[in-house]
């Protein structure tokens, strides 16, 4: 009997204190989950509403490739990419 694995929509993997996301068959690392009204710019001084700018902040400090949004959560990524073959 083969089991499948089902990697879209499945909750979070915890390995050695790091989570990883599955989405879209892709595996991500979790750099940093961030809860949407933890982006309100003016709780930073600043006077705007334009929370995409505080994501991308976050996202260029934590030297990060990839945002996804998990409900009212925004999960700050790297992608594992696949295991080469050195010969």
């Amino acid at each position: 009997m083969e089991q499948k694995n089902k990697v879209d929509s499945s909750p979070p993997l915890i390995v050695m204190n790091k989570q990883i996301y599955y989405h879209n068959k892709i595996a991500y690392l979790v750099l940093k989950k961030i809860d949407i009204h933890h982006l309100s710019p003016r709780q930073y001084g600043i006077k705007s509403d334009d929370w995409l700018k505080v994501l991308k902040v976050w996202k260029d400090h934590l030297n990060a490739d990839h945002v996804l949004r998990v409900k009212d959560t925004f999960l700050i990524c790297e992608i594992i990419e696949d295991a080469k073959i050195i010969k």
